[in-house]
């Protein structure tokens, strides 16, 4: 999952529960900072991986390609490498009512409000998770692959991008970079959106100008199709969902119970024989290790659900042209 973190409050007249969690998220923020090293201890480490070395040259081709080339906003994003020593960071909590798939809403300050709420505890996470669910409240919590402070701090690599392939690599830094530029207040539907799009396709254009890229632009194509072919499937199956929910929402609770239980389960059994190029693809959703709930399929959409209404912007309104595309919303929607 990606993240944008919510690090910073104006902290006159808010709730004391408010302002620890704003201390605790930027006593979080700060140790990754502070840990942070510049990319070129790194580069002049004689131990440090030679195959890693070459995936940070990598992010700053693509990090200076969004900003030269498609007009991304500058910042020391990037220029620094935060090792995890192979441990999760960052964990999020995401929530949707029992038979609804409007997901659950924080409200913070300044930014606005979110369907999810981050921390760099473990044991936090999940007692926010759990009190949520006690409201009856379907939950979910989430390792966090990447996030971003909308450029108010310098947002390190992590250590295990390093291991993703170099076509997701290009995806995640310009899904990041997005979001340093546009950001839409009590959005986050719109802003996820918008940064997988731009993402996904500012990685195609950079992979088709990169010496070599042809090969990496097939393989990452070719990763594309699995998830595409799950999204597809999933689009389907959140609004057959979200059918059922609205034609018997008067229906008594244990009913309703019933009903949502055998519809997930064949989601499930469905999912099950959808043929993927890529052996276990999607294997702890299909097995069940997974869980499927209302929290996932409302964080779903957060990511997904307006991808074929972008594409649509994209192709007609500008001609498949990512520069003027992502500066008219830019113009639109500056970030903070």
């Amino acid at each position: 999952m990606r993240f944008i973190g919510i690090f910073f409050y104006a902290l006159t007249g808010l709730l004391a529960s408010e302002i620890h969690y704003g201390l605790l998220q930027l006593d979080g923020q700060f140790k990754v900072i502070r840990e942070s090293k510049p990319i070129t201890d790194f580069l002049a480490d004689p131990h440090f991986s030679e195959e890693y070395k070459q995936k940070i040259k990598f992010i700053q081709e693509v990090r200076e390609f969004g900003i030269q080339e498609l007009g991304m906003t500058d910042s020391e994003n990037y220029t620094t490498l935060y090792d995890q020593k192979g441990e999760p960071t960052l964990w999020v909590v995401t929530a949707a009512p029992a038979f609804d798939l409007t997901p659950y809403q924080w409200k913070f300050p300044i930014v606005g409000g979110f369907p999810y709420k981050g921390y760099f505890k473990k044991e936090l996470v999940q007692a926010e998770a759990k009190k949520i669910k006690n409201l009856g409240y379907d939950i979910e919590i989430d390792v966090v692959a990447a996030w971003s402070t909308l450029g108010w701090f310098p947002d390190p690599i992590l250590s295990t991008n390093l291991e993703k392939s170099e076509g997701d690599l290009a995806n995640l830094i310009l899904h990041e970079l997005t979001h340093t530029t546009i950001y839409v207040k009590d959005s986050a539907e719109m802003n996820e959106n918008l940064a997988s799009f731009i993402g996904h396709q500012g990685a195609i254009l950079f992979l088709e100008q990169y010496p070599g890229g042809d090969t990496l632009l097939r393989q990452y194509l070719d990763q594309r199709k699995d998830r595409e072919r799950f999204i597809d499937f999933m689009k389907q199956k959140v609004e057959e969902l979200a059918i059922l929910y609205e034609e018997n929402k008067e229906m008594p609770p244990n009913l309703k119970r019933t009903l949502k239980t055998n519809k997930i389960q064949s989601i499930r059994k469905e999912l099950s024989v959808l043929t993927f190029q890529t052996p276990n693809a999607f294997k702890s959703i299909k097995d069940g290790s997974h869980p499927l709930n209302n929290a996932y399929f409302s964080g779903f959409n957060t990511y997904n659900k307006q991808q074929s209404n972008f594409q649509s912007i994209f192709i007609h309104q500008f001609d498949g042209d990512l520069t003027s595309f992502l500066k008219s919303f830019k113009e639109k929607y500056p970030t903070l």
